[in-house]
Formats: C-alpha cells, structure tokens, sequence
C-alpha cells in the first residue's frame, strides 16, 4: 500500500488518479464506453509496475455499470540478476554443467537442451546429475530455489 501511494491518490469525491499523466490518461480512456484500444496496457513508474486491464462484461452490466478497468500494482525487484558464471565458479561447475543449469532455469528439459547444445539426451542427463550432486539438490525446483531464483514465502 506504500507503494500505490506513490502512484495512485484518490479524490474526497471518490475519484482514483495514477500520478503519471500518460498512466493516467491511458486510464480514463479505457473508461470510455466507445473505447477500442488495447484491453491491457503496462506502466513502470520508478520502483512500480501498473498494468491497467479493461474487463468485459456482459450487455445488461456494461449498459448500466459502464466499463471497468482492473488496476494491478507490483513492487518491481531492486535485486541483480543471477551471476551464472559466478555462481558456477563459486560451485566448481563445468561449462557443460552450466549450460545444463542455464536450460534448466530457462524450463527447457534435456531432450531441448540436448538439441540446442548438438549433443545426446543422455549426455545432457549425466551433466544434469552431476549438477545436482555438485549443488547439492535432487529437483529442478530446488535448484531454481538455491540459485536464489525462486523464492517461497512462509
């Protein structure tokens, strides 16, 4: 809610304004009965994300409601992005190992890897297994949680 703050502020009158005027704008002409752009639109307003969606109703609600128009509001990640070759230096990985882990968290499965890499689905298994051995884990989900990539919340 601190961050819709610094993007949305409601009038005493009950009247929602994003504050960027492009934002803004894209929004009271998603309003409009007679619109006929984009259903869904994305704004990043500095840490924010705002993704603007029209809904579809059925005749007799849009007649008497009039459109509506979903506002999403996400806190975008300061975090940098996955070093790969320091994570594997860090973890004695291989290049093939690493190759295997970059199909991996990409969600390609070794019959893909194996493809674009020019070699066997066995091949690609094996590198897969001593990746697994090497970092410690037995799944992809594992391995997408100690690459700091997938988080789960309590």
């Amino acid at each position: 809610m601190v961050e819709a703050g610094r993007v949305l502020r409601l009038t005493a009158g009950g009247k929602l304004h994003i504050r960027d005027t492009d934002a803004d704008a894209a929004l009271y002409r998603m309003l409009r009965r007679a619109f006929d752009g984009e259903m869904a639109t994305t704004f990043v307003l500095g840490s924010t994300k705002l993704t603007l969606i029209r809904t579809c109703k059925d005749c007799e609600s849009a007649y008497f409601e009039g459109p509506s128009v979903i506002v999403l509001i996400e806190s975008r990640s300061k975090e940098a992005p996955l070093d790969l070759r320091g994570f594997a230096s860090a973890n004695g990985l291989t290049a093939a190992e690493l190759r295997a882990m970059q199909g991996l968290i990409s969600g390609q499965n070794a019959a893909r890897i194996a493809d674009a890499a020019g070699i066997s689905r066995e091949t690609v298994r094996t590198q897969v297994k001593s990746l697994y051995g090497k970092l410690g884990v037995r799944s992809q989900m594992e391995l997408l949680r100690i690459s700091g990539l997938l988080r789960i919340e309590d």
